[in-house]
């Protein structure tokens, strides 16, 4: 008996430790509560969730289709090419070839899968890859990405600027500090042969002649041009002036094929959507209801004061390196619109997630076509490290100067 009242003192006071004061009362029997049942539970947070959900994802449905409806006409009216022709120089200097900047273009305009097609369809090493995965990571979907950021409070305009001035830098330094291999060299001079080999040609063409036109990029535009050459060849008459100017029109797509394709993926990913925001709203408030949010914030607590991020910002900066801004926007206005986090902590976390996200889905489809996955990873990771601190240091400065204003005029 008195082994037996010594254990039930010991799990007493355990039960006191943990914060268990419930399982206390029922030993002792002394005014037990009535304990909700778990399923009770959960389908309380399911209640809870459901009306604030459905209107965050009602506007990200809406600009989502919105952004799709834009890229539809980029396109067609061949916006897309244009711009990466423009870029094409720019990107000699970070390592890459100048057909590089179409795949960039896309990823920034619509989407990594987008970049993907385009740059797993080039003859890239691995450092090229790798430094142009880094780019579109930090600069992608950003039309729709930015709308979700300012919903939750950042400066839309900050955002744009910042994430592509740091895909910029970082794609730079590692062009620096990355080792070229004999594959690299060929490429970068095989890029640069052919530009000057173009300007050669249109210097030393005579007069009233025209020359011969530039090799381009693996664009579309390059692309609609080649059936037209191969129809000429095969019926053995020449490629007059006549059939190479009819040629885009016939070769062009159809708007009313651009549109169906657009319907189908459009729909694909409004479902995925749909689905993703009110798994992970519902999962968000489950994981708060049951203390894990807690647990997990002071496990996560060293790495995110690294970074200089509250520890209150765990689940979201989970969701936002796993899934990304665009699926993890619901959780986001969510925590605002509950108070949860302050306008100060969400601008932080913003400073960090916009150039380090989605490092699950994104940074393995990279990988997978050569990119060197661990630089991707730790080179944004430090970029972010920059921000965060540095956005810290500009809002003490801001403060003090507001101090010193204050103090001035009284």
């Amino acid at each position: 008996k008195p082994l037996a009242e010594s254990c039930v003192a010991s799990v007493l006071r355990a039960t006191n430790e943990f914060g268990m004061g419930r399982m206390k009362s029922e030993i002792l029997n002394e005014n037990p509560e009535q304990v909700t049942s778990t399923k009770e539970r959960l389908v309380k947070c399911v209640k809870e969730v459901l009306p604030s959900t459905t209107k965050t994802c009602i506007w990200l449905l809406k600009i989502t289709i919105g952004v799709s409806v834009l890229i539809l006409f980029m396109r067609y009216f061949k916006i897309l090419p244009w711009l990466s022709a423009t870029l094409g120089p720019l990107f000699n200097h970070f390592g890459l070839p100048g057909e590089a900047a179409l795949a960039y273009v896309s990823g920034y305009f619509v989407n990594m899968y987008a970049m993907l097609a385009i740059a797993g369809s080039m003859d890239l090493t691995a450092r090229a890859i790798t430094i142009l995965g880094v780019m579109s990571l930090c600069s992608h979907n950003m039309i729709t990405e930015t709308a979700v950021q300012g919903k939750t409070g950042a400066n839309p305009v900050r955002v744009v600027i910042t994430r592509t001035l740091a895909g910029f830098v970082l794609a730079f330094v590692l062009n620096l500090i990355l080792p070229l291999s004999q594959s690299d060299i060929a490429m970068l001079g095989g890029a640069v042969g052919e530009s000057e080999a173009a300007v050669a040609s249109v210097a030393e063409a005579p007069a009233g002649v025209a020359p011969a036109a530039e090799t381009a990029p693996a664009s579309e535009a390059s692309i609609t041009v080649a059936p037209v050459a191969e129809t000429a060849s095969a019926a053995g008459a020449p490629a007059t002036e006549a059939s190479i100017t009819e040629a885009p029109a016939a070769v062009q797509p159809l708007f009313k094929e651009l549109a169906v394709e657009w319907c189908y993926s459009t729909l694909s990913i409004l479902v995925k959507m749909t689905l993703l925001i009110y798994s992970l709203a519902i999962l968000q408030r489950i994981l708060s209801e049951f203390g894990v949010i807690r647990w997990v914030s002071k496990f996560l607590k060293p790495l995110l004061l690294l970074f200089g991020l509250p520890a209150r910002c765990s689940f979201l900066w989970i969701v936002a390196n796993i899934l990304g801004i665009a699926y993890g926007g619901a959780v986001m206005m969510e925590e605002v619109r509950a108070g949860k986090l302050s306008l100060r902590d969400i601008k932080l976390v913003n400073q960090h997630i916009g150039i380090s996200h989605s490092n699950l889905e994104d940074l393995t489809l990279v990988a997978s076509i050569g990119g060197i996955w661990w630089v991707m990873l730790l080179s944004r990771w430090a970029g972010s490290f920059i921000l965060v601190w540095g956005y810290r240091a500009e809002m003490a400065i801001r403060k003090k100067l507001l101090t010193l204003q204050t103090k001035t005029t009284l």
